[in-house]
């Protein structure tokens, strides 16, 4: 089974990346069996006043989520985050811009729990 969930411009507001996240770990640290999940994010650089600089401070915050959903030892799921190659055919319309990336989150159940489940 293949569920498809589209969600726009979650990435660039730091409450809505965290609750996608926490949302992302409640569902599938209950799941039986092995998921994965595709994400894709564009960086959007920005001119702060803060560090008078150009940063990414939402990209910085969504791949602090990423690597403490890859560091979470909950006892039950395990998740290995990889970064995808955009080396794979385009079959939709869009410039593909050198900031966009594609994530790829693997789920593994522990086997302890696929037995208690």
């Amino acid at each position: 089974m293949c569920v498809f969930t589209p969600c726009f411009a979650v990435f660039y507001d730091d409450d809505l990346t965290d609750a996608f996240f926490q949302t992302i770990y409640r569902v599938l640290s209950h799941l039986r069996n092995p998921s994965t999940v595709y994400l894709s994010v564009e960086k959007r650089l920005n001119f702060t006043l803060r560090k008078l600089d150009v940063t990414c401070d939402a990209y910085d915050h969504f791949r602090l989520c990423l690597d403490e959903l890859a560091n979470m030892s909950d006892g039950r799921t395990s998740f290995v985050v990889e970064s995808v190659k955009l080396a794979f055919p385009q079959f939709l319309v869009y410039e593909r811009v050198e900031q966009l990336e594609l994530w790829k989150i693997i789920v593994e159940p522990h086997t302890a729990m696929k037995r208690l489940l």
